[in-house]
Protein backbone atom coordinates (compact mmCIF):
# COMPACT_ATOMS: atom_id res chain seq x y z
CA UNK A 1 0.00 0.00 0.00
CA UNK A 2 1.05 3.59 -0.46
CA UNK A 3 -0.24 6.97 0.55
CA UNK A 4 -3.07 8.24 -1.59
CA UNK A 5 -4.94 11.54 -1.44
CA UNK A 6 -8.73 11.54 -1.44
CA UNK A 7 -11.01 14.52 -2.08
CA UNK A 8 -14.38 14.74 -0.36
CA UNK A 9 -17.05 16.85 -2.07
CA UNK A 10 -20.32 17.59 -0.25
CA UNK A 11 -22.87 19.47 -2.36
CA UNK A 12 -26.57 20.07 -2.52
CA UNK A 13 -28.29 18.14 -5.30
CA UNK A 14 -29.60 20.11 -8.28
CA UNK A 15 -33.16 19.60 -7.07
CA UNK A 16 -32.34 21.01 -3.57
CA UNK A 17 -34.08 17.94 -2.14
CA UNK A 18 -30.92 16.49 -0.65
CA UNK A 19 -27.14 16.39 -0.68
CA UNK A 20 -24.53 14.38 -2.51
CA UNK A 21 -21.42 13.10 -0.80
CA UNK A 22 -18.70 12.04 -3.24
CA UNK A 23 -15.18 10.84 -2.55
CA UNK A 24 -12.62 10.96 -5.37
CA UNK A 25 -9.21 9.34 -5.55
CA UNK A 26 -5.99 10.87 -6.92
CA UNK A 27 -7.02 10.01 -10.47
CA UNK A 28 -10.30 11.91 -9.93
CA UNK A 29 -12.22 8.64 -10.08
CA UNK A 30 -15.21 8.17 -7.81
CA UNK A 31 -14.11 6.00 -4.87
CA UNK A 32 -17.32 6.23 -2.80
CA UNK A 33 -20.63 8.06 -2.98
CA UNK A 34 -23.81 8.63 -0.97
CA UNK A 35 -27.05 10.42 -1.78
CA UNK A 36 -28.84 11.91 1.23
CA UNK A 37 -32.48 12.93 0.60
CA UNK A 38 -33.58 15.55 3.15
CA UNK A 39 -37.08 14.04 3.17
CA UNK A 40 -35.79 10.82 4.76
CA UNK A 41 -34.98 12.92 7.82
CA UNK A 42 -38.16 15.04 7.73
CA UNK A 43 -36.23 18.06 6.43
CA UNK A 44 -36.57 20.54 3.56
CA UNK A 45 -34.33 23.24 2.11
CA UNK A 46 -35.67 26.68 3.08
CA UNK A 47 -34.17 29.40 0.91
CA UNK A 48 -34.76 31.83 -1.88
CA UNK A 49 -32.36 31.37 -4.74
CA UNK A 50 -28.79 30.26 -4.26
CA UNK A 51 -27.74 26.90 -2.92
CA UNK A 52 -24.92 26.58 -0.40
CA UNK A 53 -21.39 26.38 -1.76
CA UNK A 54 -20.01 22.84 -2.03
CA UNK A 55 -17.58 21.75 0.68
CA UNK A 56 -14.30 20.23 -0.48
CA UNK A 57 -11.76 18.63 1.84
CA UNK A 58 -8.76 16.38 1.28
CA UNK A 59 -7.17 13.64 3.29
CA UNK A 60 -4.19 11.40 2.69
CA UNK A 61 -4.16 7.81 3.86
CA UNK A 62 -2.47 4.45 3.40
CA UNK A 63 -5.55 2.23 3.11
CA UNK A 64 -6.89 -0.49 0.83
CA UNK A 65 -10.55 0.52 0.96
CA UNK A 66 -12.48 3.73 1.60
CA UNK A 67 -16.14 4.48 2.25
CA UNK A 68 -18.32 7.39 3.31
CA UNK A 69 -20.79 7.31 6.18
CA UNK A 70 -23.48 9.95 6.76
CA UNK A 71 -25.31 10.23 10.07
CA UNK A 72 -27.72 12.72 11.57
CA UNK A 73 -26.55 14.24 14.87
CA UNK A 74 -27.81 17.26 16.83
CA UNK A 75 -29.16 19.41 14.01
CA UNK A 76 -26.46 18.48 11.52
CA UNK A 77 -25.23 15.84 9.13
CA UNK A 78 -21.95 14.23 10.18
CA UNK A 79 -20.02 12.94 7.19
CA UNK A 80 -17.16 10.56 7.82
CA UNK A 81 -14.60 9.16 5.40
CA UNK A 82 -13.61 5.71 6.61
CA UNK A 83 -10.71 3.49 5.61
CA UNK A 84 -10.10 -0.25 5.89
CA UNK A 85 -11.47 -1.33 9.28
CA UNK A 86 -13.67 1.75 9.78
CA UNK A 87 -10.66 3.93 10.61
CA UNK A 88 -11.87 7.54 10.58
CA UNK A 89 -9.84 9.48 8.01
CA UNK A 90 -11.89 12.69 7.84
CA UNK A 91 -15.02 14.15 9.42
CA UNK A 92 -17.09 17.04 8.08
CA UNK A 93 -20.14 18.47 9.82
CA UNK A 94 -22.90 20.25 7.87
CA UNK A 95 -25.23 22.13 10.24
CA UNK A 96 -28.84 22.76 9.25
CA UNK A 97 -28.37 26.46 9.97
CA UNK A 98 -25.39 26.69 7.58
CA UNK A 99 -27.34 25.18 4.67
CA UNK A 100 -30.77 26.61 5.57
CA UNK A 101 -32.37 23.24 6.17
CA UNK A 102 -35.41 22.99 8.45
CA UNK A 103 -37.94 20.49 9.70
CA UNK A 104 -40.71 19.95 7.15
CA UNK A 105 -44.10 21.20 8.30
Amino acid sequence: MSLETYRLVVAEADTTEGMTVDLYDEDDLLAASERVPYGEFGLVAVRDGERPDPIERETTADVRTVSVDVQRRQGAFEIRVLGDTDERLLTERVADSEWNIATAE
